[in-house]
């Protein structure tokens, strides 16, 4: 796969930039998952890169975006638990 580097970049948008977004990071195999978000950022991008080159190369792209003005990158050093959905739990019996 070739890409070692997960990061989690909070983005801000002007406005509700919701489409042009997903537009741009539908197609890049770079971004895992796009949120929006509660909270003082409008947007979670989960990606994952080679290094810190390409890390930079995505975050220019994510700039590029129409609508995009500000991002926070959190870098993982190390994944203690990572799995997919579990299904939902039985509604308890009334």
């Amino acid at each position: 796969m070739g890409r070692h580097l997960l990061a989690f970049v909070e983005l801000d948008t002007v406005g509700w930039a919701t489409e042009p977004l997903a537009d741009a990071v539908r197609q890049d195999p770079r971004v895992e998952e796009l949120h929006s978000v509660a909270g003082d950022t409008h947007f979670l991008v989960k990606v994952r890169v080679g290094g810190a080159g390409e890390l930079q190369d995505l975050l220019r792209d994510l700039y590029a975006v129409t609508g995009v003005r500000n991002t926070r990158t959190r870098v993982v050093l190390q994944t203690y638990v990572e799995r997919g959905p579990s299904p939902a739990a039985p509604s308890p019996a009334r």
